[in-house]
């Protein structure tokens, strides 16, 4: 029965999928194309009549000047679209970020939720975290399968940070920050949005969201998960998770939702910011959930509408 139901799981995941995939961060590069596109689009406004000059007649303009626009000629739906490419054109770029430089990198060995698999909780009760030369720096522990609380473990520390996570709409995850006093740092998400925003005790708030970039590796576009603070033209970028070939954790796919990979953090900026390391992780681990419960929802949703269909 298993069998059956799973089929078609693959198709509808990985349609939607594919959609998913350029959605958000496609948007960044169609605001420029629509502007281009509006521009190419507009009919020629109605010029007046060029007023013939005398030769002798120093007032003239000179032949070089640009053509003068007769306002009161244009339609209202004509001056509003001229209204709007100006504006459009004269506004500062929608997401303008400051150059990453990473200085450090960290390896979350996470498989993920594979494509073809049952809805069920992972089965990863602990998530290792190493450097680059191989140690180990972090682990994410879990106590049971069935709880998505984990604990984040520093080697030679212990225990730094404490997350409290629930499937399911409504209850919104808790991170705390543990050592000399506990702090608590607030999400501000909804539960499957791709989008996720914390708010850090004195320091503002970060957000990990989804950017569409290209590779230069690879040499085309990738989807990558960044960490950014900062709004309007000051965006600088924490952190960003590459998940390629090389950095994928073994036994994974491309298609796995969660999977771990490379963590890439610029140290100086988050010093600047106030964001510290084992923040950077723990949030990184709370999006690597988030994507697993998005697809456990999608497959809940699949499996019963093939039930339905066969009943």
């Amino acid at each position: 029965m298993a069998t059956i139901l799973l089929l078609p799981l693959a198709f509808a995941l990985n349609h939607l999928d594919n959609k998913r995939t350029t959605k958000r961060s496609a948007a960044i590069e169609a605001s420029y194309q629509s502007t281009t596109m509006a521009t190419a689009r507009q009919p020629a406004p109605p010029y007046t009549s060029l007023p013939t000059s005398n030769p002798t007649d120093t007032a003239a303009e000179p032949t070089d000047s640009p053509l003068n626009v007769d306002v009161n000629a244009l339609t209202l739906d004509e001056k509003a679209e001229l209204q709007s490419l100006r504006s459009s054109i004269s506004a500062p770029p929608a997401y303008a970020p400051s150059p990453f430089t990473p200085t450090s990198t960290l390896h979350i060995a996470c498989r993920g939720q594979p494509l073809l698999r049952l809805p069920l909780a992972p089965t990863e009760l602990e998530i290792p975290i190493h450097a680059a030369d191989g140690t180990r720096v972090y682990t994410s522990v879990r106590a049971k399968r069935s709880s998505g609380d984990s604990e984040l473990v520093a080697e030679g520390r212990g225990a730094v940070v404490q997350t409290e996570y629930f499937f399911g709409p409504g209850r919104a995850p808790r991170i705390t920050l543990l050592g000399d006093g506990a702090v608590n740092v607030l999400v501000r998400s909804r539960w499957c949005s791709r989008e996720q925003r914390f708010v850090l005790p004195n320091q503002g708030e970060v957000g990990w969201v989804y950017r569409r970039e290209r590779d230069e590796v690879a040499g085309k576009k990738v989807s990558r998960l960044v960490l950014e603070v900062g709004e309007g033209k000051e965006v600088v970028r924490l952190a960003q998770l590459v998940r390629n070939e090389e950095s994928r954790a073994p036994g994974s796919k491309r298609c796995d939702a969660g999977n771990g990979g490379a963590l890439e953090m610029d140290a100086r900026a988050m010093e600047r910011w106030g964001v510290g390391e084992e923040v950077v992780v723990a949030t990184c681990l709370l999006m690597l959930k988030k994507e697993i419960d998005r697809r456990r929802v999608v497959q809940m949703m699949v499996i019963a509408g093939v039930v339905g269909g066969a009943s």
